[in-house]
């Protein structure tokens, strides 16, 4: 029997080989809840340790990532996708170290400049290089908190402390990616070992930790491929993974116009954090930034309209927002801002999955189908009930 664990910001989660989970809520708990939570599960669920069990966490949000790439449709694509993929969230893309800000500098755990291919760099592309490497010592950044990737022929020209990895792109502008994958998804882990203190889960289960994001970029990217034949429809789906803390949209290259598409390098799939919204840590964010949207008043008289009670901040009505605001805002009134404009004309689902999607009801559900067909005057299908699969595909993946 296959199992799966999956820890949140807000809960322990155990998908069972129904494709239906299980869960112990956890908020505001300490390491030795989150393996007391997972106890409970295994025990109230006959799982035994022997049985095979993989498990991801999503607990601590991800790394912050400030990008340098020095070609942003090609490498710098590669890169994008390569670390949001991994878990990380980017903070701030430049080309230029003149544009990245004192302030945006301070927050930033790790840099990755990515420039060339296999075939090497250019004199002005090391010229490059050099002046943001420069640039970042300068405002006294660790060394060792820079990712460099690119073929650099006398790495003794680079800082000693600077992490050296292969480019991103081959000869043929091919992804090359699995160098700078591996390092992000081990920082990750290890960023949230540290800050969580989810060790003993890993002991306990002897099994490897792999990053939420990775483990779903990986079932999404595989589905885009058409390599899962027991889903249907996913080929044009946009996916909105819906957090306690953040919440993450996947979208693939098949929403983009076929001029774009045909150019670029890397994965299928793209991922873009909302790091503001989120059902319990991001509360207040999220609350605050529905209210102030066109739509948010609109949507209280329909969902009163609609529902016994009226419209409160209860879990499950923050769940209804995440979504409203994920959606509206990636769609008709374009706030976000993606590396490749969404093309919602050939799109013909909304996936949705992560703790929230299992926090609304049938009804509530409902609404929120209703309401966004109403208000982009699409015809859309829904999906709420796919994670234990994405979840599993990605699994067999890494």
């Amino acid at each position: 029997m296959s199992y799966h664990v999956d820890i949140g910001s807000t809960s322990v989660k155990l998908f069972l080989p129904s494709g239906t989970f299980v869960y112990n809520n956890r908020e505001g708990s300490t390491s030795k809840d989150i393996l007391s939570c997972l106890e409970e599960l295994l025990e109230a669920n006959h799982v035994q340790l022997s049985d095979h069990i993989t498990v991801s966490s999503s607990a601590n949000g991800g790394i912050r990532v400030v990008l340098f790439s020095y070609s942003e449709s090609l490498s710098g694509h590669v890169a994008r996708s390569t670390i949001l993929l991994s878990g990380c969230n980017i903070i701030a893309e430049h080309t230029l170290i003149d544009q990245l800000s004192n302030h945006t500098l301070a927050l930033t755990d790790k840099v990755v400049i990515a420039v060339g291919t296999l075939f090497g760099v250019s004199d002005l592309q090391l010229i490059w290089v050099k002046s943001i490497l420069s640039s970042l010592i300068g405002h006294q950044f660790n060394e060792s908190n820079i990712i460099l990737c690119a073929h650099i022929p006398e790495p003794s020209l680079i800082c000693p402390c600077v992490t050296i990895l292969p480019p991103l792109l081959t000869e043929r502008l091919h992804a090359n990616s699995s160098h700078l994958s591996n390092c992000l998804q081990q920082l990750y882990l290890s960023d949230l070992i540290d800050k969580k203190n989810i060790l003993p889960v890993s002991i306990y289960l002897q099994q490897e930790i792999h990053p939420t994001p990775s483990v779903v970029g990986a079932g999404y990217n595989s589905l885009l491929c058409g390599s899962v034949p027991y889903l249907i429809g996913s080929l044009d789906s946009v996916w909105f993974d819906i957090g306690g803390a953040t919440t993450d949209i996947y979208y693939p290259r098949l929403s983009i116009s076929e001029q774009e598409s045909s150019n670029l390098a890397g994965p299928p799939g793209n991922r873009h954090v909302l790091v503001s919204i989120g059902f319990h840590h991001s509360r207040s964010s999220t609350i605050k930034i529905a209210t102030a949207s066109p739509w948010y008043y609109d949507f209280v008289d329909f969902y009163n309209l609609k529902s016994s009670d009226a419209f409160s901040d209860l879990t499950s009505d923050i769940v209804a927002l995440c979504i409203l605001v994920a959606i509206f805002n990636a769609c008709r009134d374009a706030q976000l801002s993606f590396p490749y404009p969404l093309n919602f004309d050939r799109i013909s689902s909304f996936i949705v999955t992560g703790g929230g999607a299992h926090l609304i009801d049938k009804d509530q559900r409902k609404i929120v189908e209703l309401y966004v067909r109403m208000r982009l005057d699409i015809d859309i299908m829904f999906t709420f009930d796919l994670e234990y699969y994405c979840l599993r595909v990605g699994h067999e993946l890494l």
